[in-house]
């Protein structure tokens, strides 16, 4: 009796009843804890834990253990050989008894009987699945890259206007990145949406529906525009294949600066159809000129109808033929509307909306509400497959005479799918003029980005990460001391500064003027050739 109790080969065949208990119940070795009590000399690794031999408990009662009494089978004869206690992640204890038969007159061959007792978790006694199969997971996934202030702005709008079932959040620095999203799971109780993940690993924006990316990099002093260009490739060669990797159906929204530029690369990167990489464009500055229109009539913008085509930033384009009033073009009202000699001074209302980005940086340092807004209506275009006409960037190769390959923003029709149809706006011969020059200043940049791409064939790692001091502020708000110590010690123009979406998405990655009074790196002029991007 007592042998066949402290049998090694027994305690095994015990051990292997034990494993194939707990395999019954779907779970796996790695996921259980195990604590036990064995009879005998043996002991053995299991599940992670080993299993020490200790002094044997006292004969258990059958009918206790099993619910029925075994009459026939004397006390004397059954012994437990090993009680296992299993920690499950979700809290669960499993307890597992084997008891050991010894050969009697009554039971001729040696046998184990098992006893299991699941003890249930306080989800399980609260909650009864119906479904057999696992749930479905989120339909609707939304991951923003970068946790600054258009980034935030973003995730913010996106969650009010209730978009998505799961937002995810990723960013290279991961205090804020914590930050961040705990703050935002701390008010879930007043959002539908009440999955907020967020990491620096990639792998969760797995299965997202529509990625927006606002990260990117800060020009540095005297850096030319076609190096900013050239790093912020390098930034998108990190971040782009990641989100194919793990989200190879999604859609790309780009906000970064200069986006235009920056769309057609994430285009080149990401190996996806053109009408799954969109750029944010000019839907801002739409709405930066309906905005006016509205305080000039008095009128909600949604009343007053006007588009900005082409470049994100100077060299953008206001089609005056189509500036219209419930349905009343107000060129017919006033046939010099946006040109010279125009007494109603109608072409300041389109410098208001390329300097509007500027005032609000120089009384606030930054952009972001509007941006995100902006962002938020696209992604509401697309999740809600509202087929809605918005002006954003695209290829437009072919169009209104455009010859080389650049993305820039025209009226396109957004949908589930993507950017699904391009509308033909009819141009009067100077606004396609404007837009055609809009393009070639982009290909100036472009072209010289070939040859990187084809020297940049292997992924990079993340470049390293240099910090301000204090995460909203910029280099024109440093104090005086700071701006002399840069002064005395200019950074290399090949550090990469990520400020991830507050300078990325503030336009971390746009062509700025070097420090003046009032000027973010966001949204500010870069001199040479007059390429100015903003927010």
């Amino acid at each position: 009796m007592g042998g066949e109790r402290e049998n090694p080969l027994v305690i095994d065949e015990a051990l292997f009843l034990c494993h194939s208990s707990i395999s019954k119940h779907g779970l796996r070795e790695e996921e259980v804890a195990a604590t036990s009590d064995c009879v005998g000399t043996h002991s053995r690794d299991y599940t992670g834990s080993k299993l020490e031999t200790k002094t044997r408990q006292t004969t258990v009662d059958s009918e206790k253990l099993f619910g029925v009494k075994l009459k026939y089978l004397p006390r004397s004869v059954a012994h437990p050989a090993a009680n296992v206690t299993l920690h499950t992640p979700d809290g669960r204890n499993i307890i597992i008894i084997i008891i050991i038969i010894s050969a009697h007159a009554t039971a001729p061959k040696r046998g184990y009987a098992l006893y299991v007792h699941i003890e249930m978790s306080t989800q399980e006694k609260l909650i009864s699945h119906v479904m057999k199969e696992e749930p479905v997971g989120c339909r609707n996934k939304v991951t923003v890259v970068g946790v600054g202030m258009v980034g935030m702005a973003s995730a913010v709008s996106v969650l009010l206007k209730d978009l998505c079932d799961e937002l995810a959040l990723v960013d290279v620095m991961e205090d804020k990145l914590k930050g961040e999203a705990m703050d935002l799971q701390h008010g879930a109780l007043f959002l539908k949406t009440h999955k907020i993940v967020a990491d620096k690993d990639y792998s969760v924006t797995a299965n997202s529906k529509v990625v927006v990316v606002t990260a990117g990099a800060r020009q540095q002093e005297g850096e030319s525009r076609l190096n900013l260009v050239q790093r912020n490739v390098n930034i998108f060669k990190f971040i782009i294949p990641n989100i194919v990797k793990y989200s190879p159906n999604c859609i790309l929204l780009v906000v970064s600066n200069p986006v235009d530029i920056l769309t057609y690369v994430a285009w080149k990167l990401s190996g996806f159809p053109r009408h799954r990489v969109i750029g944010s464009g000019t839907n801002l500055d739409s709405a930066r000129f309906r905005h006016l229109m509205g305080e000039k009539f008095h009128l909600h913008p949604a009343s007053c109808h006007g588009w900005i085509i082409g470049e994100h930033g100077d060299s953008s384009v206001a089609v005056w033929s189509g500036v219209n009033i419930a349905g009343v073009s107000l060129q017919n009202l006033n046939p010099k509307m946006g040109a010279d000699g125009d007494s109603e001074n109608w072409k300041d209302v389109h410098k208001k909306v390329v300097d509007g980005a500027y005032e609000v940086i120089k009384l606030k340092g930054y952009t972001s509400w509007a941006i995100g807004m902006s962002v938020a209506d696209l992604v509401e275009s697309i999740m809600k497959n509202l087929h809605k006409v918005h002006p954003v960037s695209t290829l437009v190769q072919g169009m209104h005479g455009v010859k080389d390959e650049v993305f820039l923003s025209i009226p396109c029709v957004l949908g589930n799918s993507g950017l699904t149809d391009v509308i033909h706006m009819t141009l009067k011969p100077e606004e396609e003029t404007q837009l055609v020059k809009s393009a070639e200043t982009l290909w100036g940049v472009q072209k010289e980005l070939t040859l990187l791409f084809i020297l940049l064939k292997e992924p990079i790692a993340m470049p390293p990460v240099i910090r301000s001091p204090s995460l909203d502020m910029f280099d024109a708000n440093k104090t005086s001391i700071e701006k002399s110590n840069n002064r005395s010690r200019p950074r290399k123009p090949s550090t990469v500064v990520i400020h991830n979406s507050m300078s990325t998405s503030m336009g971390s990655s746009c062509f700025h003027k070097q420090a003046e009074p009032g000027t973010s790196a966001g949204e500010a002029t870069y001199h040479p050739g007059n390429f100015r991007t903003q927010r």
